[in-house]
C-alpha cells in the first residue's frame, strides 16, 4: 500500500469536491458553466490543504514504512477477495481414504475425458507469416541539374545548344516539284519559282 494514497489523495478529492461546491454557491458563478481555466483554481485549493506535512507523515506511518513496523496489516487482510474466492488447498491427510474417495479417483481414472488436442499444431501453420513480394527497381531518378537564372545569355546560349543537340542532326528537306507548262513557272511545295525555258 502506498502511504500517499492512504493519507493525501483520499483528503486531496474531498478537498477538490468542496471547492467545486464553494465555486457553484458563489453568487458570482450563478448560471455560469465551469470551464477549463477554473479548475486550477479548484485544484490549488484542494493541492495546499491535503498536501501538508501533517497529512503526509502519518501516511507513512498508517502503512508501516516509517517506523518500520512489519505487522501493521493482519493476517485476514491477506485472505482472498470474494472476486477471487477460491477454496482453499487442502493439505495431504496421512488418514486412509474411504471407500466412495477411492471409487471417485478410480472412476476418473478409467473414464479418461476424450483429449481435443493430440498434437501440437503452432500457429505458423494454421496461418504462416506473410512474405515480402520481390523488390522492384522504382524509375530513375533524373540526372541532378545545378540552378541557374535561365534569362541570363549564357544560359540562354547552353540551353538552346542542348535543346539543338538533342533534336539530332537536321536531314535534307525533300522538295516536291510539280510541273506545270502552262504558266512557265514550277511549284515547290507551295512556292512558285520562276524560271526561264
Amino acid at each position: 500500500m502506498q502511504p500517499l494514497d492512504k493519507s493525501v489523495y483520499g483528503p486531496f478529492q474531498l478537498y477538490y469536491d468542496h471547492a467545486l461546491e464553494m465555486w457553484c454557491k458563489d453568487p458570482a458563478n450563478a448560471g455560469k458553466q465551469m470551464s477549463l481555466h477554473s479548475v486550477p483554481q479548484m485544484v490549488s485549493y484542494a493541492f495546499q490543504k491535503a498536501f501538508t506535512p501533517a497529512k503526509i507523515l502519518p501516511g507513512f506511518k498508517s502503512t508501516g514504512i516509517y517506523p518500520m513496523d512489519r505487522n501493521i496489516f493482519p493476517d485476514h487482510k491477506f485472505m482472498p477477495t470474494y472476486s477471487a474466492d477460491r477454496p482453499a488447498p487442502i493439505p495431504n491427510r496421512d488418514e486412509p481414504a474411504s471407500d466412495s474417495d477411492s471409487e471417485r479417483r478410480h472412476t476418473a481414472t478409467t473414464s479418461p475425458a476424450p483429449s481435443k488436442l493430440d498434437t501440437f499444431t503452432s500457429l505458423k501453420e494454421i496461418r504462416p507469416f506473410p512474405k515480402a513480394p520481390a523488390r522492384t527497381e522504382g524509375p530513375k531518378k533524373r540526372k541532378a541539374v545545378m540552378s541557374a537564372i535561365l534569362t541570363s545569355t549564357p544560359e540562354k546560349l547552353s540551353s538552346q545548344t542542348v535543346t539543338i543537340s538533342a533534336a539530332g542532326p537536321s536531314k535534307p528537306k525533300k522538295l516536291h516539284y510539280d510541273a506545270d507548262d502552262d504558266e512557265g513557272s514550277q511549284q515547290c511545295s507551295g512556292k512558285t519559282f520562276g524560271w526561264n525555258k
